[in-house]
């Protein structure tokens, strides 16, 4: 009990942090769906559409690497919760964020430089440089996000500070949705292959200089760098004996997450909107080449002119969901959120009015938002519930079984299109498309997501338990073991 009460005058106490270190912190947040987006959005269109290589082998490409990923990101998690030397002078987790920015710009461009192959003759020799050049990409941005979202619950301790941390930070992440999505089709111009690397060449120099900004909100304070002596799952000098389970610790906590109902249906549901985002992100150059008209006709307009009113009616919509999670709580508002996700996404089924469209995406925006501002303060409670059961903090390690489980996203957007484009005989790098293909893309673009979505909603609800009594008792626990 004197652990709860301890915990809840720290909850009282005034905030630790300036408000500098949360907009430094939220350059994070940005640059994180800023690259996300940047590549989830033009890469499938990029070679299919202006390459010309077909779905099968750009659906492989991005399986396998994937794959790859998965298995990467939880080994890199585990890897930077291994304990170092320099961990007191520079922090655990800021040399790894600092130092993996410039490379993922460096790298994003790799993806667009591609040689001159033909699609046809060859086509293996695309698909491989589009393999390569991905996994290159992704691990060096696994490397900035596993950590990264390894700092933020790590840094910010109580509800307040991860409130106000989420706020902040979805705010930047609605920034950098936008201007991920925004900048490559602002210089890009379709069938013109140089536009498009051109374009991932400023995204990249925007992206690292986003990056650069967040030198000051990673400072890891000395309370947090002292915490990590009770965190190791490893300590540097080695007592003599060391019991066995301790020998290998991946495995035991990979047995506990698993074995936790939250943690489960947080993973759950992180699929579920992975998919659901990459898919509509994925399919709006679709979207805008073939299927939205103005006055009936296709529309030659930029895409990024689709995002501008979404722009002002998400920011201003943050204050509002703010006000309404301190009434209900994250949980409930999580579920609100998806929901007005799925109810927003139906409409693409039929709409192709370039107003109607743009109308729909900016009420999208708003449930994004709703639903985007819980997943930090979630994950925060949920990896505060694993830690007081492992007995150790291993934030890293949680987070990347969490990217393991969210690139399956990746994997079922890759074979979704891949299925679509052929049993509807969509034509890479067609000027139009058949009413078959069409409404394959539409079906790719609203149909499936929503349905994705509803399931992982709907298994939330069902599974997580976590209350404010709850939360409680979870932190106060982690007080007695100086965690």
């Amino acid at each position: 009990m004197k652990a709860v009460e301890k915990f809840k005058r720290q909850e009282s106490e005034t905030d630790r942090y300036s408000k500098g270190t949360y907009l430094s912190i939220s350059f994070g947040n940005l640059i994180t769906e800023f690259f996300i987006v940047a590549f989830g959005s033009r890469v499938f269109d990029f070679y299919e559409n202006e390459i010309g290589l077909q779905s099968k082998w750009i659906s492989g490409a991005i399986i396998l690497y994937a794959l790859w990923n998965m298995f990467n990101d939880p080994i890199i998690g585990y890897i930077s919760d291994k304990p170092r030397k320099w961990w007191k002078k520079y922090g655990k987790r800021r040399p790894w964020i600092l130092g993996a920015i410039i490379p993922i710009g460096i790298s994003l461009v790799l993806i667009f430089a591609v040689p001159p192959f033909d699609p046809e003759q060859g086509a293996i020799w695309l698909t491989l440089w589009l393999l390569i050049s991905s996994i290159i990409y992704d691990t060096c941005f696994s490397i900035f996000g596993t950590n990264f979202m390894g700092l933020l619950p790590e840094k910010f301790r109580s509800d307040k500070e991860r409130r106000r941390q989420a706020t902040i930070g979805i705010s930047f992440s609605t920034v950098g949705m936008v201007l991920g999505t925004m900048l490559p089709s602002i210089i890009g111009d379709y069938n013109n292959q140089a536009t498009w690397l051109l374009g991932a060449g400023i995204t990249s120099i925007v992206g690292i200089g986003f990056g650069m900004l967040m030198w000051w909100g990673t400072i890891e304070p000395p309370e947090m760098i002292d915490r990590t002596e009770h965190c190791v799952d490893e300590i540097i000098h080695e007592k003599e004996e060391v019991r066995e389970e301790e020998k290998y610790p991946l495995f035991s906590t990979l047995k506990t997450a698993f074995k936790d109902k939250n943690y489960m249906s947080y993973l759950i549901l992180i699929v579920c909107y992975q998919c659901l985002t990459l898919m509509m992100v994925g399919s709006i150059p679709y979207l805008n080449r073939f299927i939205i008209t103005v006055d009936g006709v296709q529309s030659p307009i930029k895409e990024y002119l689709l995002f501008l009113p979404a722009v002002v009616v998400g920011l201003l919509s943050i204050p509002a969901v703010n006000w309404l999670t301190r009434k209900i709580g994250s949980p409930k508002m999580v579920i609100l959120g998806g929901i007005l996700i799925i109810c927003s996404g139906i409409p693409f089924l039929f709409i192709s009015n370039y107003i109607v469209v743009m109308s729909c995406i900016a009420i999208m925006a708003v449930a994004q938002i709703t639903f985007g501002l819980q997943l930090q303060p979630i994950l925060g409670d949920v990896m505060d519930e694993l830690v007081a059961k492992i007995g150790k903090r291993q934030e890293g390690l949680i987070t990347g079984i969490r990217t393991f489980f969210a690139r399956m996203g990746l994997i079922i957007q890759a074979l979704t299109f891949w299925i679509i484009h052929e049993l509807t005989g969509f034509t890479p790098g067609g000027e139009t498309q058949d009413a078959l293909a069409s409404l394959g893309l539409r079906f790719q673009l609203a149909l499936v997501p929503t349905i994705i979505m509803g399931i992982g909603i709907f298994l939330f609800w069902r599974l997580y338990d976590i209350d404010a009594k709850k939360k409680s008792m979870i932190r106060g626990a982690l007080s007695k073991m100086k965690l």
